[in-house]
């Protein structure tokens, strides 16, 4: 293998597939990256045996061929040359590197002990305009728990719903749903683990349109230069349509950056647990916190109340979190009891959901 490629373009790839390939003492050698050189194009791949990244990079091809080596090495030494042309250039299994009065040679393995790639058919998928994808699942992955003796609420939720699909997720206490205005040819819902989340909103970053396709257990997301594939957690998802309440006792509309303001006035006399009560009479809406040994603090706003008065209880951060996610300025809040599951949406965006437990007791 032969080839000229442009320092920053690999550079900025290498930095991508450095976060796919993992350490395993089993298997070691999906810590490195495939290299393939043809027709003037290098293909990279990355794997971590749940996720596994492909990358095509233009290119200068002399001589085809490939090698696998150390993400981590190459991506290093890459990372400190200047801008310019980098030649490539394989040695039996090792790989030279040579950027002006820069060279390294890396040590690396048997390229077919490389793990084989996944393969899903790509003519059967969907294009997604992938801003209004980046931007539901910034609002749902800090409800994603990292850990869960309920594997299936390890990841967010992509459901089918007539003319548009839905994006959720829910950690038991709290749950967030995103509407997408798009039809999807598929009818079943499928769960994308958290970490293959992550990396979506980061691989795609700058992005317009992405391509998904999905197989029983994998789903695949690409474009003209990169195709991801991640195996989809198994399971069936919590019926969550059943706890989205449908009436309320008591609703008010505010500000988000008032509500915001008057919770985290509070903070400082938080206990442990992040406990906060929200006392909703006509026309105000108080708020506070109790600490053992700091003391209470006290807030309160001038507000329209729709229905009852209410006291309930509720977690500092979830709460936080949830006016956090919401965009527009004005925001609507429904309870139906302080026992019952609080909604917090945007007023005039139905488009996306929160939902809230009330701590009991």
């Amino acid at each position: 293998m032969k080839l000229i490629c442009n320092q920053e373009n690999l550079k900025i790839y290498l930095n991508i597939l450095e976060r796919i390939s993992s350490k395993n003492i089993n298997l070691p050698i999906i810590s490195n990256i495939l290299l393939e050189a043809d027709n003037n194009n290098l293909n990279i791949k990355a794997t971590d045996l749940e996720l596994a990244l492909e990358i095509n990079i233009n290119c200068k091809t002399e001589e085809s061929g490939k090698v696998t080596i150390s993400t981590n090495l190459l991506s290093s030494f890459v990372n400190n040359l200047p801008n310019g042309n980098i030649e490539l250039e394989s040695f039996g299994k090792n790989l030279k590197i040579t950027c002006n009065n820069f060279n390294a040679m890396i040590n690396g393995q048997e390229p077919e002990d490389f793990p084989i790639f996944p393969k899903i058919n790509k003519e059967k998928s969907e294009k997604l305009y992938f801003p209004d994808i980046k931007n539901g699942l910034l609002k749902l992955i800090n409800i994603v728990p990292i850990n869960n003796i309920r594997p299936e609420i390890l990841g967010v939720l992509l459901k089918p719903d007539g003319e548009n699909f839905k994006i959720v997720a829910t950690d038991s206490f709290r749950l967030g749903e995103v509407t997408i205005n798009k039809k999807l040819n598929f009818n079943e819902p499928f769960i994308i683990p958290l970490k293959t989340t992550q990396e979506i909103i980061k691989i795609f970053e700058n992005s317009e349109i992405i391509n998904i396709a999905f197989s029983q257990n994998q789903i695949i997301f690409f474009n003209e230069k990169i195709t991801f594939i991640s195996k989809l957690i198994d399971g069936e998802y919590p019926n969550y349509q059943s706890i989205i309440p449908k009436k309320f006792e008591t609703t008010f509309c505010s500000t988000k950056d008032e509500l915001i303001r008057l919770v985290k006035a509070v903070s400082p006399f938080l206990s442990k647990s992040n406990e906060m009560s929200l006392m909703i009479e006509k026309k105000l809406l108080k708020v506070k916190a109790s600490h053992p040994e700091k003391g209470e603090g006290f807030s309160s706003l001038n507000i329209q109340v729709e229905g009852e008065p209410l006291e309930v209880k509720l977690n500092y951060r979830f709460f936080l979190d949830g006016l956090n996610n919401i965009s527009e300025k004005e925001v609507f809040l429904g309870f139906g009891s302080s026992t019952s599951p609080a909604i917090i949406k945007s007023r005039n965006d139905p488009n996306y959901i929160y939902i809230i437990m009330p701590i009991r007791g």
